[in-house]
């Protein structure tokens, strides 16, 4: 489902992922087609719903206190389970901020690359789609560097000539 950070700050995570040479490679919004008109997923937020049974099955590996979030979907792909995102399903999240938590949850980082290991995963690359906002500085970019470029050029040949 949806997840509304502090009651206002929407998020939806979901995606694909592959392992290749030691490399995990994260697609956000990626698919694996579809099922009874839902897209599949290989990884959604870590608020969702699923039958028991087949949560028992992956289980959650006790040695990871934090960052266990890829490692549990690492293993459920393994055990063929399939994800989905409903978009009116959601609950609101009102995160701890207390200093102390704070300082707590700053090692799910070390946690997730224990888990990586464990997965003989060395390196992350994460691919997200192109949002018509990224598209359009690209755009702009390049032609603000194109445009110089073509004034540079103009000049020069103006002095060489």
């Amino acid at each position: 489902g949806l997840l509304y950070d502090f009651g206002k700050i929407k998020r939806r995570f979901a995606g694909c992922f592959d392992i290749e040479n030691g490399m995990f490679i994260l697609r956000q919004d990626a698919t694996r087609g579809e099922a009874f008109g839902h897209k599949l997923y290989d990884i959604v937020l870590n608020f969702f719903m699923a039958r028991t049974e087949s949560i028992r099955r992956v289980g959650w590996d006790p040695e990871l206190r934090l960052g266990e979030h890829k490692d549990f979907f690492i293993r459920a792909k393994e055990h063929g389970l399939k994800c989905t995102v409903l978009d009116n399903v959601s609950i609101f999240h009102f995160p701890e901020q207390s200093d102390d938590y704070a300082e707590y949850r700053n090692r799910a980082r070390a946690y997730e690359m224990l888990a990586f290991k464990k997965h003989g995963i060395y390196a992350e690359k994460i691919i997200q789609p192109i949002s018509a906002t990224r598209l359009w500085r690209s755009v702009k970019t390049f032609l603000k560097k194109s445009s110089f470029l073509v004034s540079l050029v103009h000049l020069l040949k103006k002095k060489l000539t």
